[in-house]
């Protein structure tokens, strides 16, 4: 099946979109002259030519909201998607506000923004310590989707460097306490872990005799809190410290969580869920 508009953009773009898509054809070329999407595409292009910050926004939501409309199988709904993620490459992204409202833009559009998120996620520039904010942005935004395809790379960014990085994973993480229970234990044992880990690590460690005590750096601190925050929604149960959780999970990780802990039955009121 063929897509029913052309996105392809002007090859004079400082940022050139490298976008091909099916031409619809002479058949259906009246039919489409009003389509939603298909204005919305050229309202975009031109906005995106004129290189109004505001404008562009404006077009930028409006196709979105317009995408979000198609059916989820709709191979458009996935091209907006590709074309959205276009403008994370922004001229000067790591200060710019257009790049940050496309990693927002794609966290609306659920699953379609997942596969765009993490590509831009594994570029390495991404990762470079002036782009932090931008990287942060693109982490809550796969959570935003609350599609279980963006676990994995959130998962994986649990083992990042930068405690900034972690953190945004984590809170991420918190959204997909309504995923089904085998998906949701995947990422209940390494949020225990990471919690594990940085406590360890944040306690004194002494080198042979003489040496200096060894600690991660302060940033790190904010861990831990956000870790027990998003085990909390995950399970809907709240035994307390990273030790109890681990206890908790040793004794309930081969339970039915659909059955067992999931949103039904939390208890109203219940702190411990005991």
């Amino acid at each position: 099946m063929t897509s029913r508009i052309d996105l392809r953009l002007p090859a004079a773009l400082l940022f050139a979109f490298a976008m091909t898509f099916a031409v619809a054809s002479p058949a259906t070329a009246a039919t489409l002259e009003d389509d939603p999407l298909d204005t919305a595409v050229d309202a975009f292009k031109e906005a995106v030519s004129g290189r109004d910050i505001e404008v562009l926004r404006e077009a930028m939501e409006n196709l979105v909201d317009v995408a979000r409309e198609l059916d989820e199988k709709d191979r458009d709904r996935d091209k907006v998607a590709i074309l959205i993620a276009r403008l994370l490459d922004y001229p000067g992204r790591e200060d710019n506000a257009v790049a940050y409202f496309a990693a927002t833009l794609l966290g609306r559009m659920g699953k379609a923004g997942v596969k765009p998120l993490a590509r831009a996620l594994d570029d390495g520039d991404v990762n470079e310590d002036e782009n932090h904010e931008l990287r942060e942005a693109m982490l809550t935004a796969l959570g935003d989707t609350k599609h279980a395809s963006a676990v994995p790379t959130l998962l994986e960014f649990l083992k990042n460097a930068h405690a900034s990085a972690v953190i945004a994973a984590v809170n991420a993480l918190a959204n997909f306490g309504e995923l089904d229970g085998r998906t949701r234990k995947k990422i209940v044992e390494p949020l225990i872990h990471i919690a594990e880990y940085v406590q360890t690590q944040t306690q004194t460690q002494r080198t042979p005799p003489g040496g200096r005590a060894k600690y991660l750096d302060r940033e790190w601190w904010g861990v831990v809190p956000a870790v027990h925050s998003t085990l909390r929604t995950l399970t809907h149960e709240n035994p307390g410290t990273t030790d109890d959780w681990r206890e908790w999970f040793e004794k309930n990780k081969r339970k039915n969580w659909d059955k067992e802990f999931g949103p039904a039955k939390k208890r109203e009121g219940s702190d411990n869920g005991r």
